[in-house]
Formats: C-alpha cells, structure tokens, sequence
C-alpha cells in the first residue's frame, strides 16, 4: 500500500513540480547507493523557544525542552505595556513529548518554580523514559536564595507522568549517569560531612551510589569505596568505579578501577573499561551547518549567519544532498532512519522520511526534467510566436541572433537554455499546418521536448 501511494505520489511531482504538498524530486530527495530518501512536508512539533530536541533510541518519540509561550508572551505583554516584570518573574520550562505514530505531541511536562536549571534532560535506552536534572532555588524565610538542591525525576513520554527520584539535601549534591546501552542510570550523592566544632576533624566527603531503571523502582545508597570515587558505565553497559589519588610513590595521580555490583555496593579490580562510542547513523546523517551569505543590509555591521539542515548519505556514499530546511540548527535523523527533526526559528519541525527504490527514483527525476523542457520549449515556442506577430509575422531569419531577438518576450532568459531554433526566417502566416510544424526543441533525457508553431510542446522520445 505505501508503495503504491509513494508511486503515485513521485508521478504527481513531476507534473506539479511547484506544489508545497508534494516532495520535489530534486530538492527534497537524496540519492544512496540502493534507494533514495525523500523529505515529506514538515509537521510542527512543538511551539516558538524550542532550545533543544533529542529523539528516544527507537525513534517513537522526539523530545523538546522549550520555554513555555504563554509565559514567555505574558513577560513581552507587560514589557510592552510599560509595566516590566520584577526580577522574579521568569518563563516557565516545559519538556514536550511529540509522537512520530500520528505525528502528534503527546504529552506535556510543565517544570515549575523560578530560577529552575536543567543539567540533565536525556532517555533511557530501549525505553519510553527520560531521565531530568534540575536545579532550583532554596529560599530562605524572607524570600532570598539560600542554596541550590538538585531535583532528579523519570518522566514518561507517553502520559507525562512524572516520578520523583531524589532531591539533594542541604551539603549534598546530587549527579545522574545513564547506561549507554540499558534503561538503567545511576544516581550519585555526594555529602560534605562537617565535623563537630573542637573535634579537632576535618571536613571530608562522602560519596554513595543508587542505581534505578525504567520502571522507576531504585536500589538502596550504596556506599563508594572512596571520598573521590567517580562513577562511570562502561560500552558493555557495567557499572565502574574510578579512585584518583596522589601517588605516594611518584609524582603524579594513581588511578585505580573497580566495577561495581548494583545490589550489593561489593567492587571487584578491573582494567579501564572500554568507553561507549557515539552510535552509528543508520541510514543518513542530518548535517546542521553554518554559512555567510551577503544581503543588501548588514546589521550592526556584520553579516547574519544562514544556517541550513541538509540530508547528505552517510560516508559520503551516494550522491547530492536534500535540503531540510534554509534556516535551521540542531539536524538530527530518527534512529528508525524514518525522520529528520531540526529547529527553525525556535519552532521544533518533523519531515518524515520516505524510501524509493533507486529505478523509482531515477524515473521520477527524468519525468520531472522531462516536464521542465517542456515548459522551458513551450516559453520560447510562445516567445517566437510572439516575436512574429509583432514583425508581420515573420521569425528571426537565418543569420539573426534570436535569443537577443526574442529575449524581450520572455520573463527568464535562461529558460532558452538549450534551445534548438528549427524555422528560421519563416512567415507563420504561410504555415499550413502549425500543429505538426516544428519551431524548436530542448533535448533532454532519452529524447527531446519540441515545440509547434500553434504554441503546444511535446515530448518525442528518441528512436
């Protein structure tokens, strides 16, 4: 069925090339080693002051951290009515959750309360669950900022329920690191332990570890072996231990690893664990560039970036590239290799992606640049045409130059590209059959597109 749909939606675009629902064969399709990729028309994910976009690991959801505009409209609407905001009153955060089944969001998670700073905002693999980090204010009884606490939470992407993990206590703060390959993450707190005055102790730190995964539920803290542990998961999604400490032996840092049992705290040695990679694209990357292009004003003197998102085949393999958007940042392609996101202009876009089969393709672009030498042969056939009616008839003669004699006549120059003028210095008033008359052609793909002395163009494939 889709194939079907996608074979009648290729025919269509090379007839209506100029159609904002259709893809164009050359613009929006790019060419790989066994198919082409196309861009279908963009669906809106999310509002105005998307700040960034990052998709699960199955490419379901595409989640956008954004601040939310009706906070953000309100602040403007007071500015403008002369009565600015106290220093207190800020937008409010939101982290939206856009489906690719439907295209539609799903959810929305509101971030409440002033001075909030999300430090972490990233999924856990393999599932539908994102891990935030937050920090915000602690005020004290007159209102003033005593301290920042960390506040860690799993929210659901596909009802926007939120669960509270942990929140950091006053000396403690708290650090999240996800597994890079399991739905597991780690919740690391690190308390600054102040002795009693007269003690004659001195302050120290203490580190303990919780582990957690998907369905919210989270072992017991877990005490690190070390004041200075740090805590990383290795490419073979285990969990490890790093101890850093001052050589007493030489000049330098000693490090030592261990790898971590989740349930138990118990450490084992271990060699330096493997390190996870970035993950491979699987079908295309999504390329955000920037370039300087010049316009007819500078503003404030310097020329404005134009930053475009553009779909190239990965490794260099294939041919050309398909433009995703003129002005966009942060160009990233689903997992499933079945969408590309990118922002514009603050607004979060979704182009899904469609697959042709390489045949598919190369006909649909000869057909389109079949339909273009037809309207380029049909413009000059009209402009010659024209030429004669304003000259008694007559066409430009044998030595004439008729592209500067009917250039006049025509609104693109360049549409005469190529063009094969076949009746020099006839009178169309003589003409006795203008419909099988040939004017002229442009050759093309497998024949060439003529044009007859009545105005009509048609493609003759070659013999």
């Amino acid at each position: 069925m889709m194939l079907r749909l996608l074979a009648a939606a290729i025919s269509f675009a090379a007839v209506c090339l100029a159609s904002a629902q259709i893809p164009d064969i050359r613009r929006d399709f790019v060419l790989l080693e066994k198919d082409a990729v196309g861009l279908l028309a963009p669906r809106v994910a999310s509002g105005a002051y998307s700040e960034s976009i990052k998709w699960s690991s199955d490419g379901a959801y595409l989640m956008i951290n954004q601040l939310d505009m009706g906070s953000v409209e309100s602040i403007l609407k007071s500015m403008a009515s002369g009565t600015p905001p106290s220093a207190e009153v800020e937008p409010q955060r939101q982290i939206v959750f856009f489906s690719t089944k439907g295209y539609k969001t799903k959810s929305v998670v509101p971030i409440t309360g002033a001075g909030i700073k999300i430090q972490t905002l990233e999924w856990l693999p393999n599932s539908s669950q994102a891990i935030v980090q937050y920090m915000m204010p602690r005020l004290r009884e007159d209102g003033t900022v005593e301290d920042m606490d960390d506040v860690v939470s799993l929210i659901s992407a596909g009802d926007g329920k939120v669960r509270p993990l942990a929140k950091s206590e006053p000396n403690t703060s708290l650090s999240v690191e996800i597994s890079p390959n399991t739905s597991r993450f780690a919740i690391t707190r690190t308390k600054l332990v102040v002795p009693t005055p007269g003690s004659g102790e001195h302050p120290a730190m203490r580190s303990e570890i919780q582990f957690g995964s998907s369905d919210g539920s989270l072992s017991p803290f877990l005490k690190l072996p070390h004041s200075y542990s740090e805590f990383r998961w290795g490419a073979d999604g285990a969990p490890y231990v790093c101890i850093r400490e001052i050589s007493k032996k030489h000049a330098g840092v000693d490090t030592t690893w261990f790898r971590i049992d989740g349930r138990t705290g118990a450490t084992t040695p271990a060699t330096e664990p493997a390190w996870p990679s970035a993950p491979a694209a699987k079908v295309v990357n999504a390329l955000s560039f920037e370039f300087k292009m010049p316009v007819p004003k500078k503003v404030d003197g310097d020329v404005p970036n134009i930053r475009a998102v553009v779909i190239v085949p990965a490794e260099g393999k294939g041919e050309h590239m398909a433009f995703a958007s003129s002005d966009g940042v942060q160009g990233l392609v689903s997992p499933a290799g079945d969408a590309v996101a990118y922002i514009h202009h603050g607004v979060a876009l979704v182009r899904p992606l469609i697959h042709v089969s390489k045949d598919a393709y190369l006909q649909a672009l000869a057909a389109a640049k079949r339909v273009e030498l037809l309207s380029n042969a049909k413009q000059a056939g009209l402009a010659l045409i024209m030429f004669g009616a304003d000259n008694d008839d007559k066409l430009p003669g044998v030595g004439d130059n008729f592209l500067d004699k009917i250039n006049p006549y025509v609104k693109n120059p360049s549409l005469l590209n190529g063009f094969v003028f076949s009746l020099a210095g006839a009178d169309l008033s003589k003409v006795d059959n203008p419909a099988s008359t040939e004017l002229g052609y442009i050759p093309g793909p497998g024949g060439r597109a003529v044009v007859y002395a009545d105005g009509h163009a048609k493609w003759i494939p070659n013999p």
